[in-house]
């Protein structure tokens, strides 16, 4: 079994013949795009690309702000240090500090189809006479399914993507005369079965990162255990017998950790507001392939 090579000695290997070191700036973007790609994978399909653009744009600013006020406490906050630190520009900055409350793209608007049922809910021009969801025509101008997405999404996504799309997520159903009827209006990016998955795997990257992040400045001793190991030389034929075995050893593990902490636990603080004296402490498990 063998642990990824330390930062350290790849840092120190050679390069091949005709080929120069890559430099630190090279090796933060592997970095970044080692931690990125799994999760853009996870998100394909579910969340629109620019609704992360906008939501990430807004996390660097809150915590470029929050390192400045952390790091510098007697100094402002200025623009122009925000803009050093998260490489957006001034203007863009301005921006968001001008709408700190109001998100330039709602929840609604986490994907495409998402988009189009709020505007047929919402806009009168695609409500009947009792201010409910029309029965729409596939195309024509005016009030119809193509109007609509090309209101609501604009050109890039065709009418019978978006229509196919809708049919499958069974939020519409179509009629006949190529009539389309809005059947549920919530879009579901992410299926019912796929929310707990979802929640407690967010929850383990994030708290992944947060390790990352505390021994990126941590003192010498001070580091929170971070490892994992990786063997790549399994034999297709016992694979589903190593994966029984370490599933059974790391519930060995949870069980025991569970022992463990129950000991040190004070129950008199159940239901205490953020009690004083108190840490949090967790261990995850998780396997890769």
């Amino acid at each position: 079994m063998t642990a990824p090579r330390p930062a350290d000695q790849a840092a120190r290997r050679p390069a091949g013949p005709g080929t120069a070191p890559e430099s630190p700036s090279e090796r933060a973007a592997r970095a970044v795009e080692r931690m990125l790609r799994p999760l853009v994978r996870l998100l394909v399909g579910r969340v629109a690309c620019i609704y992360v653009i906008d939501r990430l744009r807004r996390l660097y600013l809150e915590e470029a702000r929050a390192w400045l006020e952390r790091t510098q406490p007697d100094q402002r906050v200025t623009r122009s240090k925000l803009a050093m630190l998260t490489g957006l520009d001034t203007r863009t900055i301005s921006a968001m500090e001008h709408d700190p409350d109001h998100e330039s793209l709602l929840a609604h608007e986490v994907c495409a189809g998402s988009v189009v049922l709020d505007r047929w809910i919402h806009h009168e021009g695609f409500q009947d006479a009792d201010g409910q969801p029309a029965l729409l025509p596939v195309m024509g101008p005016g009030s119809s399914f193509q109007a609509l997405t090309a209101r609501a999404v604009g050109r890039n996504i065709t009418v019978h993507t978006m229509l196919d799309q809708l049919v499958e997520s069974g939020n519409v159903r179509i009629e006949s005369g190529e009539r389309v009827r809005l059947v549920d209006p919530v879009y579901r990016p992410v299926r019912p079965s796929e929310l707990t998955v979802l929640d407690a795997g967010s929850h383990s990257i994030a708290r992944l990162t947060e390790t990352v992040v505390h021994n990126l400045d941590a003192e010498p001793g001070q580091g929170r255990l971070q490892q994992d190991r990786l063997s790549r030389m399994i034999p297709e034929d016992r694979y589903p017998e190593l994966e029984l075995r370490a599933r059974e050893l790391i519930e060995q593990h949870i069980a025991a950790l569970d022992s463990l902490v129950g000991e040190y636990e004070c129950h008199d603080l159940d239901g205490a507001a953020a009690p004083s004296g108190v840490r949090s402490l967790g261990v995850g498990w998780y396997v890769f392939e």
